[in-house]
């Protein structure tokens, strides 16, 4: 009888340790799994703003493009020079405040990224994906505002 008690005692005390060792383990893997998903929810929000940034220097790159063009067909252009050269300047005070503003929301943000909690990097991400949207749709208006132009010379 006391084998029986014995051999009880060890299976339980056995089974317990298994028990305790797959709660540590799975403890575990659920703390990796959080860490890589906020890992790749910051990679996601620095490489979106980065996207934002390249597309809103491209609308820049655009904008001096269109006012180089402009300036350059002043005589050929008459009393609709004024208009295009407005139109310019305002693309390109557009454009620079918005690279101004996405290059300065990326320093305040990188330092600060890895102690936010996963909620708050899923809304810079989506905060970041929408003024990358705006920053395409900045780049549509503007090679618009160049075709208008060149069909009006």
């Amino acid at each position: 009888m006391n084998e029986s008690i014995v051999v009880a005692l060890v299976s339980v005390l056995v089974s317990g340790a298994i028990g305790a060792l797959s709660c540590w383990l799975a403890f575990r893997k659920h703390s990796e799994e959080d860490a890589l998903g906020r890992a790749m929810r910051r990679t996601s929000a620095l490489q979106i703003m980065s996207d934002e940034e390249f597309v809103l220097l491209r609308v820049q790159d655009e904008c001096i493009l269109f006012r180089d063009a402009i300036l350059g067909a002043r005589e050929k252009m008459g009393a609709k020079f004024d208009h295009f050269a407005k139109e310019a300047d305002r693309i390109i005070g557009e454009s620079d405040q918005l690279l101004h503003q996405a290059r300065e929301r990326r320093r305040e943000l990188e330092p600060k990224i890895h102690g936010l909690s996963a909620i708050a990097i899923e809304g810079v991400v989506a905060g970041a994906y929408h003024r990358m949207k705006l920053a395409e749709a900045q780049l549509q208006r503007t090679t618009r505002s160049k075709v208008e132009f060149f069909r009006e010379r």
